[in-house]
């Protein structure tokens, strides 16, 4: 079965911020498949995805440049989170801060 959960991280300018993200626990072991990024504008700054202190994804936000009034993006991950790692959010704003929501799509391991 697959689940659904989102944050909304506050940029500040000049700053990256980290959101909660998800964590893998030994009652509910997550499996990332899919995290999609949605901004608030497109001032050249830059959405991260973190295990920890390892940066697995960073995506700057002309890449979000849609068709849309909200510019999204859709990251395919595959991820397998180990028992007690935390896929983490964060939002790397430069002189303008903008804000994003991030949605996981993830599977429980039994």
């Amino acid at each position: 079965m697959r689940f659904y959960a989102s944050e909304t991280i506050t940029g500040v300018a000049n700053s990256t911020v980290y959101g909660n993200g998800l964590t893998s626990t030994e009652a509910e072991r997550k499996s990332i498949k899919r995290v999609w990024i949605i901004t608030s504008a497109r001032q050249g700054n830059y959405a991260e995805l973190w295990i920890e202190k390892e940066r697995v994804a960073n995506v700057h936000d002309d890449v979000l440049s849609l068709n849309t009034d909200t510019p999204k993006f859709e990251l395919p991950v595959e991820i397998e989170l180990e028992i007690g790692k935390t896929l983490k959010p964060a939002i790397r704003c430069g002189g303008t801060a903008t804000d994003i929501t991030v949605v996981y799509e993830y599977e429980v391991a039994t």
